[in-house]
């Protein structure tokens, strides 16, 4: 199942306002005065491209791995949808994809799978609270085709935990935090770089509660060094009220912001 989308600068801008993403790549003035394209947010492609996967959440998928290879900009074409490889344990790969499958990275492409047992977590970490607006949640559903529906309210919380990372680095407490904060630090670091995904897992337990609008978001966040100044892993735990929501792994790799922008589309 395939869709061909087109996102214009109007999406980009009301995707960042809802979700607060403050990122200078997706403000398009900003990009415009520097001859590139602005960039489509991952979150809303893969948020598009599950959200058109839907019916195999209820059908048992229970875990996402995500990978991110490259970018895409306003009004470029991008065919989002999914491949069924298999049906018991069910298996699909989520696809993205212009000149290339942007959900794919060295080979490894993303995917949504059904697991017996998703992996618990510890209990290590700092926890971060994010308030959440009346009807943001609402408001994410319908950008993302997911109106009324509770998938839509799950990828909103994954999404937002993007806000919980920054934050960890923006305002650090533990020793790798702060690691990571004087090097992403743009008036320290004479490099200039930014945070990138290169995946990340979501797990959905059994006993998982389903996020409800209006109500904060508790991320509980622990960074661990892969490589200084280059690689992080990061292990991230939503919660609501008390209940757990999901699991997540993410891996996030230090990338100049030069490189970025010769990564950008030219307008």
């Amino acid at each position: 199942m395939f869709k061909e989308f087109v996102f214009k600068d109007e999406d980009v801008i009301k995707f960042c306002e809802i979700t607060r993403d403050h990122n200078l790549i997706h403000i398009p003035q900003y990009m415009r005065e520097n001859g590139k394209k602005t960039v489509v947010p991952g979150m809303i492609i893969l948020s598009t491209a599950i959200g058109m996967a839907g019916d195999l959440f209820k059908a048992g998928a229970n875990m996402l791995e995500l990978y991110f290879h490259s970018i895409i900009g306003t009004g470029e074409k991008v065919e989002i949808g999914y491949e069924l490889q298999e049906q018991k344990p069910l298996k699909a790969e989520i696809i993205a994809r212009n000149t290339i499958n942007t959900l794919s990275k060295k080979g490894n492409p993303s995917m949504l799978m059904q697991m017996d047992e998703c992996p618990e977590f510890t209990s290590e970490g700092i926890m971060r609270t994010l308030d959440v607006r009346p009807n943001q949640m609402q408001q994410f559903a319908a950008m993302t085709g997911l109106i009324d529906n509770e998938l839509g309210y799950l990828l909103f919380a994954i999404t937002y935990a993007s806000r919980g990372l920054l934050l960890s680095i923006d305002e650090p407490v533990t020793e790798v935090e702060r690691e990571i904060n004087r090097y992403l630090d743009k008036t320290i670091n004479p490099e200039k770089l930014s945070p990138f995904y290169q995946y990340l897992k979501i797990y959905l337990p059994a006993q998982a509660i389903k996020p409800q609008p209006g109500h904060n978001l508790n991320y509980l966040i622990h960074f661990k060094r892969v490589k200084e100044g280059r690689t992080y892993d990061a292990r991230v735990t939503c919660f609501q009220q008390g209940g757990l929501i999901y699991y997540s792994e993410y891996q996030l790799i230090a990338i100049p912001d030069r490189l970025i922008m010769r990564m950008a589309s030219a307008v």
